[in-house]
């Protein structure tokens, strides 16, 4: 098993890695990530069950909070995002399926769809 230092910076390390993706844009793995993640954190809690000397320090802990957040943020706006995008494909595709008879906009005396 590796340090818990080592660990501790892998899991700096990928959040800063997914944070970078996701501000960029780009496309990044979420679920490997989350697997990732998990698997650093199991590992950090049977490093806190084998030892009390392993510790964070304030900073440590400081940074850790900053990038989880930070984290969060962008993976709500990421999923926001994609959440308007399959609305908007699905409004998409029940229009044209729509022979027009029935429009899911418009209103049918006072009752909207």
């Amino acid at each position: 098993m590796r340090s818990f230092a080592d660990t501790f910076e892998r899991l700096k390390a990928l959040l800063i890695t997914e944070s970078e993706a996701l501000r960029a844009g780009g496309t990044t793995d979420l679920i490997a990530n989350a697997d990732s993640k998990a698997r650093i954190l199991l590992e950090l809690t049977q490093w806190s069950k084998v030892s009390d000397e392993v510790a964070l320090s304030s900073h440590d802990v400081t940074t850790l909070v900053s990038l989880l957040n930070n984290n969060a943020r962008l993976l709500e706006q990421h999923m926001s995002a994609a959440n308007q995008v399959a609305a908007t494909l699905a409004q998409h595709l029940r229009d044209a399926d729509s022979d027009g008879t029935y429009n899911s906009r418009q209103s049918y005396r006072g009752y909207s769809a």
